[in-house]
């Protein structure tokens, strides 16, 4: 099984409130691409089982903006994101980040950011926060 599904399912079995704040190709467009798109996101969730207390889908073009106001909406504590541009925006805004490590990102640093590698480290940094 994926990686990101088993420790989605072991973070929901420990009782943690997982919202997911995604910025896929197309899903926010009003089209049939886009209403496809998010049929197939959905799909996968669903197969894969993974469970989420809120789903919220961000344009490509306003991901940082709309990561932010959706965090601050729903009080998360932690986000996980790769995305150059939205990991310095929850940093400058004191929001912990856990940021997988990634060519496109190696210069991005800050005071709330912790570079990961994959999911397992994730789990274990989600673990030592407690």
């Amino acid at each position: 099984m994926n990686a990101c599904v088993t420790v989605i399912q072991r973070l929901n079995e420990e009782g943690h409130q997982l919202y997911e704040r995604t910025a896929r190709k197309f899903v926010t467009k009003k089209n049939l691409l886009g209403k496809y798109s998010k049929h197939l996101l959905f799909r996968w969730y669903k197969r894969h089982g993974m469970q989420f207390k809120e789903i919220i889908l961000c344009s490509e073009e306003h991901s940082p903006e709309e990561k932010l106001a959706g965090r601050i909406r729903s009080g998360v504590t932690l986000m996980i994101e790769d995305k150059p541009e939205v990991v310095e925006l929850l940093n400058k805004n004191n929001i912990r980040v856990l940021m997988f490590d990634a060519p496109y990102n190696r210069e991005v640093k800050g005071e709330n950011v912790t570079r990961v590698k994959n999911w397992e480290e994730v789990e274990k940094e989600i673990a030592a926060r407690k």
